[in-house]
């Protein structure tokens, strides 16, 4: 079997190689005779492939372990939904998960009507790219990463999946950020097709149900992972710009700066060549994102290390890297100039994609600066959280204030709508003076809440004023921005707002912090084969009202010896109060970890506001009803 399904692999590989290569052949003499046999093709990878998924997902879920990688990431005693999880667990799940998203997305993409209406010479090049990407992950699969690892003797009992992925989060997580990466490739092999057969810049408007989703996937991922590391890894925080964190969050700026220069190029047909480079950008830095956590060359304490895949996938960067700066090269590019005034719904659309590609650069200089700097510094050492809060905050700030105005101006000059900016600004000022009196004295963070909040009221005066509240366009737009504006807000007052205090308790033992007093009240245990538990009961007041009842817990897994924290919250969409434990002895907590989070819970409202608003695009039209004098 193990044989079997290697071969199945090697197979899909072949079959890929050789239609990118008869793709490339056909698309240089300019000829389509390859298409059909491309196409049919793609269904027989897509099966192999398929097959392959299947088998693993089946052998995780019997515990097979005479697959290695099934005895290195479950367990028997491992509960069925993280046996299933583990399929992205480790390298070569993960891979083989994301090589199905792409096959999946590109069979699905052959079968609509977009893609029927290309020109023949396009597709064939469509298919030449596209399988050039699949021929590559599938090498990987077969050589440096293979899934299908026989143990001629298989333990009795596997490893066990890391109990820091045992968790909710972490189930979808992971599958969510491939299927944004996944689902960016159609877009990106598009671009390139388009730009070196016709020149023609339609492939935006064909994909544009492409982006939005792997642009909401991906920010789902983003901020589930973020939710996952503030509830599972006691720390206390949600963001600690670690370069497998930071991985991610790059390629999503890019895709957010390509969703904002694709409004200019649909209205006003410029920045073709930008465009280009944008939306294969984001796709290119998914798999520099999975260079920086696979390759090894740069230390996370999230990383997978090396095994032999990091020279692979930088191959494949500069490769796909001139790929998509000649296709943008050869790109037809009349019309390219932005026809309107510095301060216009043009210009500060402008203004917006250079910050987010700011922020996109920032984040990945400071991430790559350890193997940056070795060409003058012997030891180098990677850039502190501190950094980047010191440059990124002055940006999120500024992207809070374009998110308020920008609406209200015209798109070629001036401000289209006096009244409505005035109260959405007056309305920011208004709340940032609510929130200099509740305490908050910091300059960024205090116009960072007015820009967002001031967001909300922006919104709803747009719906009335222009009679949107029943348009799925507005709402795709203004309602992510929106949930956008709402994680600003929580980013800009948890971040620097949030205190911490660590404690040595003992049963019956009270103390105060942050205006809140404290009671640890005793311990409770329990056992199961596959964990045991204790946890503290905490009582927690204020101004002697009872505010609930904490209830951190130390966890000991079965296959795992060393006792891990979990955390337990007070919910509340103001301070939410936060505690996990990490040792006990003879009942004393040493210490107690306590901490109070202002408006954290904006993050994941916002971040679920900007995952879910983009698929009202895909709702069906509401058919409007004749009346009785139309019907005569």
């Amino acid at each position: 079997m193990h044989f079997v399904m290697e071969m199945t692999l090697v197979l899909a590989m072949f079959i890929s190689i050789a239609a990118a290569a008869w793709g490339c052949l056909n698309t240089w003499q300019g000829q389509n005779s390859s298409l059909k046999w491309l196409e049919k093709g793609q269904f027989a990878v897509i099966s192999l492939i398929s097959i392959s998924s299947v088998i693993l997902f089946y052998a995780l879920l019997t515990r097979d372990f005479s697959f290695k990688y099934v005895a290195d990431y479950t367990s028997i005693d491992l509960p069925n939904l993280y046996a299933a999880t583990a399929f992205w667990a480790g390298r070569p799940g993960s891979l083989l998960f994301w090589l199905l998203i792409i096959a999946v997305g590109g069979t699905l993409f052959l079968r609509t009507k977009n893609y029927t209406d290309l020109p023949q010479e396009t597709k064939v090049a469509y298919w030449m790219v596209f399988f050039a990407i699949q021929a590559f992950f599938l090498f990987i699969l077969t050589t440096a990463s293979q899934p299908f690892t026989e143990l001629l003797h298989p333990p009795a009992d596997g490893t066990g999946l890391n109990p820091l992925l045992q968790n909710p989060g972490m189930a979808f997580h992971p599958p969510l950020l491939f299927f944004g990466y996944g689902l960016f490739t159609v877009p990106a092999c598009l671009a390139i097709a388009m730009a070196i057969t016709i020149g023609d810049d339609s492939w935006m408007k064909l994909t544009r149900n492409w982006v939005l989703p792997a642009w909401s996937f991906l920010t789902a991922g983003i901020v589930l992972g973020a939710w996952w590391a503030y509830m599972e890894l006691g720390w206390g925080g949600y963001w600690a710009w670690d370069p497998v964190e930071n991985a991610s969050i790059i390629p999503w700026f890019v895709a957010t700066a390509y969703l904002h220069t694709s409004i200019l190029g649909h209205r006003y047909g410029v920045l073709k060549r930008i465009n280009i480079v944008l939306i294969n950008f984001t796709f290119l830095l998914c798999v520099v994102g999975t260079y920086i956590v696979r390759s090894g060359i740069i230390k996370s304490v999230h990383a997978f290390g090396g095994g032999g895949v990091g020279g692979l996938l930088l191959t494949f960067i500069i490769f796909y890297l001139f790929l998509t700066l000649t296709a943008a090269l050869f790109a037809n590019t009349k019309k390219t100039k932005l026809e309107a005034e510095a301060f216009s719904r043009q210009g500060l659309l402008v203004v917006a994609v250079w910050v987010f590609i700011a922020l996109g650069t920032v984040i990945f200089l400071g991430t790559m600066w350890p193997v940056i700097s070795l060409g003058w510094e012997a030891n180098p050492v990677g850039v502190n959280a501190g950094f980047y809060n010191t440059v990124t905050m002055p940006l999120f700030t500024l992207m809070g204030l374009l998110l308020l105005i920008c609406p209200w101006f015209s798109w070629k000059e001036g401000i289209q709508d006096k009244y409505g900016l005035a109260v959405s600004v007056f309305t920011g000022v208004c709340l940032s003076g609510a929130a200099w009196f509740s305490g908050i004295r910091m300059i960024l963070p205090l116009i960072a809440f007015g820009a967002g909040t001031g967001v909300i009221a922006s919104t709803i005066m747009l719906a009335l004023r222009n009679n949107s509240l029943s348009s799925k366009r507005f709402w795709t737009a203004h309602g992510t921005h929106l949930g956008v504006a709402l994680m600003i807000v929580g980013v800009a007052i948890s971040g620097p707002y949030s205190t911490t205090h660590r404690v040595a308790v003992s049963p019956g033992q009270s103390f105060e912090f942050s205006g809140y007093q404290f009671t640890y009240k005793d311990l409770t245990k329990s056992k199961t084969d596959a964990v045991g538990s204790v946890m503290a009961n905490i009582e927690v007041r204020k101004d002697g009202d009872m505010v609930g009842v904490l209830h951190p817990q130390q966890l000991t897994y079965s296959t795992n010896d060393h006792p891990h924290s979990e955390v337990s919250t007070i919910f509340s969409f103001g301070k939410e109060v936060y505690a996990t434990i990490h040792d006990i002895k003879d009942g004393r907590l040493e210490p107690l970890t306590v901490s109070v989070h202002p408006l954290v819970n904006w993050i994941w409202v916002g971040g679920t506001l900007s995952t879910l608003f983009p698929f009202i695009v895909f709702f069906p039209r509401r058919k409007k009803k004749t009346s009785d004098s139309d019907a005569k």
